[in-house]
């Protein structure tokens, strides 16, 4: 008999979450199963809102542990289907996908991830132009590499890699995951069906770069490379990171410019060619100076970001999050209302 169990991470959703969690009921009642909401010690209206439905709340102990590798793996250790969808607190699952993405899965033992098409809500924002001007493989339907914003998972091929999302990570958890379990001959693939509907931030800018440095997204590159260390998978995530590292070594070329020795002139001459260049590039490359202004200053926080969070101390990510359950959910059983 197949189950799903639905994760949803969240922090400081109380606007989106309802949505979620109705979308997520709605869901896994057609099929059977379980909401698990997994909070990371939300300070607004979240848990409040979330405890009026018959979901699951596990929520965690400390604030230290709050990361995007965190969520994941602390609905994880609560699971108890056959298979596990992974979504966020400011996305609802579309009806009818868990029904298209379960056959795949039957039909390919091998087969360890099913995805979908992600619908934004409003692609206005500066980074999601950006994002959707750099589209990789793994955006496209077809098997892929990992699985970006969520995705169906066999609960069987997630405990044969250890764990699901590495709690040490604060950002690239899903790339982490996709590389694990491909070392261990599985496969990941996207079909072209709509599977969430993602409700995107509308921050300018530079408000939105405050955030990601304030919540230590970038830490997550140099995090990466870190947990990487000694693994088969290094290679794959080197690549994954080779964007970042010809932005390090594009900055230290800056660094290196100020104090050669020749004149000012020259030295301010090669700078600014020096420093137009990636703008340049990025811009043609993408048709859109905006983009090229955004994204050269975002890589070199990110790089300044990940130097620091490569540094960062990290724990065994099997070791099971501390946390507490503050609402046991109800199993959900196939075509219940």
């Amino acid at each position: 008999m197949t189950s799903v169990s639905i994760i949803i991470k969240a922090l400081n959703e109380e606007a989106k979450i309802a949505g979620a969690i109705e979308s997520a009921l709605a869901a896994v009642a057609a099929v059977g199963g379980e909401v698990i909401l997994a909070d990371g010690l939300s300070e607004d209206r979240t848990v409040e809102i979330a405890r009026r439905y018959p979901v699951t709340i596990a929520q965690l102990e400390r604030s230290a542990d709050r990361c995007c590798g965190s969520g994941p793996q602390l609905g994880f250790q609560h699971a108890r289907a056959e298979f596990v969808y992974l979504m966020d607190g400011d996305m609802e699952l579309r009806p009818g996908f868990l029904e298209a993405a379960l056959p795949h899965f039957a039909a390919e033992p091998d087969l360890a991830a099913v995805g979908g098409v992600v619908e934004d809500t409003d692609g206005s924002g500066i980074e999601y132009r950006a994002r959707r001007a750099r589209q990789k493989a793994e955006d496209k339907p077809g098997y892929v590499g990992h699985l970006n914003c969520g995705g169906l998972y066999r609960a069987q091929a997630i405990r044969e890699v250890g764990y699901f999302s590495n709690r040490n990570l604060h950002s690239y958890e899903e790339f982490e995951l996709g590389v694990r379990l491909r070392a261990a001959g599985w496969k990941l693939k996207r079909i072209e069906r709509t599977s969430v509907l993602h409700h995107v931030h509308t921050l300018a800018p530079v408000a939105y770069l405050a955030r990601r440095w304030r919540d230590r997204f970038g830490f997550g590159s140099g995090e990466l490379l870190r947990s990487a260390l000694g693994k088969r998978y290094l290679p794959a995530v080197a690549k994954e990171l080779m964007y970042l590292f010809r932005i390090a070594a594009w900055m230290a070329a800056l660094a290196a410019v100020l104090f050669a020795p020749m004149s000012i002139n020259a030295r301010l001459t090669i700078f600014a060619a020096l420093l137009a260049a990636p703008i340049l590039a990025v811009s043609v490359r993408r048709k859109s100076l905006r983009i090229g202004l955004y994204t050269t200053p975002a890589l070199c926080l990110t790089v300044v970001a990940g130097i620091r969070g490569a540094l960062r101390p990290q724990v065994d990510p099997r070791t099971p999050i501390d946390n507490r359950i503050l609402q046991q959910g109800t199993w959900l059983a196939r075509g219940s209302s």
